[in-house]
């Protein structure tokens, strides 16, 4: 798959499903406009207050992006310019629940997790190709904490006032689902092929 901006995209099949095999980063909504990138705590913080759409990489280095994606907040992922590429969509809860499901629900998540990068060497299998990489997070108010790199990987769900999204963390082999992240906090993107 190719995005807006040219950006090439693996992809893998996982039960009935087509999931990306890694994050979004694209900077552009589909009509052309961008995406803007928000590094300032301050001023991602305030998009977040407003509502207007933000985006970044993990503590602004370029090379966490090129590993883990780009962030994104709400306002960014419900915006009606778009941001899943033409044919692609934001997964919603049920699609999460039916990938789980398909992976045998108490050890998806391993399953989903890539061979390398966890904490404490805590790597998944990636049976599935998923390649679910530790990406951390950036809060309501902007800040990254450097700890939570090789902790976490946060996504979002299209039906955010419900789930919020999902997540993989180094200690579990679960799936798990995350609520406790606001609106304006940043989680990374996995798309999946409209059927």
């Amino acid at each position: 798959m190719i995005d807006i901006d040219g950006n090439k995209y693996k992809t893998i099949e996982i039960g009935n499903q087509i999931w990306l095999a890694e994050n979004l980063r694209v900077t552009h909504f589909k009509n052309g406009d961008p995406v803007p990138i928000i590094e300032e705590d301050k001023e991602w913080k305030e998009a977040g207050n407003e509502k207007s759409p933000a985006s970044c990489v993990f503590q602004n280095k370029a090379a966490n992006g090129k590993i883990y994606g780009t962030l994104y907040n709400y306002s960014t992922v419900i915006d009606s310019r778009g941001l899943a590429p033409e044919g692609w969509h934001i997964p919603t809860d049920q699609e999460w629940k039916e990938l789980e499901l398909f992976l045998g629900k108490s050890d998806a998540g391993i399953k989903l997790k890539a061979t390398d990068g966890w904490h404490r060497k805590q790597n998944g299998t990636n049976e599935s190709g998923f390649n679910g990489l530790p990406g951390g997070d950036r809060s309501w108010n902007g800040y990254s904490d450097s700890d939570e790199l090789k902790i976490f990987g946060k996504w979002y769900s299209a039906d955010i006032n419900q789930i919020g999204g999902v997540q993989l963390t180094w200690d579990s082999n679960r799936l798990t689902y995350c609520s406790t992240n606001t609106e304006g906090g940043g989680q990374y993107i996995r798309c999946i092929k409209n059927k």
